[in-house]
């Protein structure tokens, strides 16, 4: 395992390669979009890594764990068949998809963990709302099943940040994911 001190002082998160996504609650597609982003992505011959985050620990075993102690989990998703968030981004075409148990208060080095494991040259998708906190990443995106729902309150704050709200009906979004370019290996939203 590594060491997280050499880590912690030694990587570099690149928010110019990250596309964020958090929305007000559960089941507001972020997932599903994640997934067509990906796809999109590696239309355009682009490598695309996933993060995963949940703020929550679960007591399930957790196979290719990487990294474990009692701030964070960073595991590495290997069967696209599980059905499980993680693996639907690797079966989306993600070229690796990680997940992390993290609390709020160690996210940052989670992450940086993650991404000492990450290419410089790759684009990444990330589920996680507490990020937005840390950095400004390429696009971020919030996601909401209606511009009037309540929003959690660790959210609050989001929509006015996002790059675009966007909506998701249970079945489609109203950002067509096609608006989301790269143009001399910058990511751009056209909308």
């Amino acid at each position: 395992m590594k060491n997280i001190q050499m880590i912690k002082s030694a990587v570099e998160i690149r928010p110019e390669r990250i596309i964020l996504l958090s929305g007000n609650g559960q089941n507001v597609g972020k997932t599903s979009f994640a997934c067509q982003l990906i796809e999109h992505l590696k239309k355009q011959n682009k490598k695309v890594y996933s993060i995963k985050i949940s703020p929550h620990f679960h007591n399930e075993y957790i196979p290719h764990r990487i990294y474990s102690d009692e701030r964070f989990m960073v595991s590495m998703e290997k069967n696209p068949d599980t059905g499980k968030d993680s693996s639907r981004l690797l079966s989306a075409g993600a070229d690796e998809s990680f997940y992390l148990q993290v609390r709020d208060d160690s996210l940052l080095e989670a992450v940086q963990y993650a991404f000492s494991m990450i290419p410089h040259d790759i684009f990444v998708v990330i589920e996680s709302g507490a990020l937005r906190k840390w950095i400004k990443p390429a696009l971020f995106l919030f996601l909401m099943r209606d511009k009037n729902d309540p929003i959690k309150a660790s959210a609050v704050n989001f929509p006015a940040i996002a790059d675009r709200i966007v909506i998701f009906n249970g079945q489609g979004f109203d950002l067509d994911i096609d608006n989301i370019k790269i143009a001399n290996e910058q990511l751009i939203l056209i909308d």
